[in-house]
C-alpha cells in the first residue's frame, strides 16, 4: 500500500494525468531460489498464479483515457481552481 501512496504523491508533484496499477507476468524461471521457496510454502498459495496476468482491455482503456486527457487543455491552460499545481 505504501507504493500506491508514493505513486499518488508523485502524481501530484509531476502533474501526471493519472496512474494505474495492473497485474503483470510471473515467469517462474525468473525467480530466485528463495522466491521459489516462498511460493511453495502454504502462505505462498495466496500469491498470484504463474503466467500472463495482464488484462490488456483494461490497460488499453486506461491508456486511451490518458491520451484523451492529453489532447485536452495543457496544464498552463487549465482553470486557476484546478487541483493541478501550475
Amino acid at each position: 500500500m505504501d507504493v500506491l501512496v508514493a505513486c499518488a504523491s508523485k502524481n501530484d508533484a509531476t502533474v501526471a494525468g493519472g496512474h494505474g496499477v495492473f497485474c503483470g507476468v510471473l515467469d517462474p524461471d525468473g525467480l530466485t531460489v528463495p522466491e521459489r521457496t516462498v511460493r511453495r510454502l502454504p502462505a505462498g498459495r495466496a500469491l498470484p498464479p504463474e503466467g500472463e496476468l495482464r488484462d490488456w482491455e483494461d490497460i488499453d482503456a486506461w491508456a486511451g483515457a490518458i491520451a484523451g486527457q492529453m489532447s485536452g487543455p495543457q496544464p498552463a491552460d487549465r482553470e486557476p481552481d484546478s487541483h493541478v499545481p501550475i
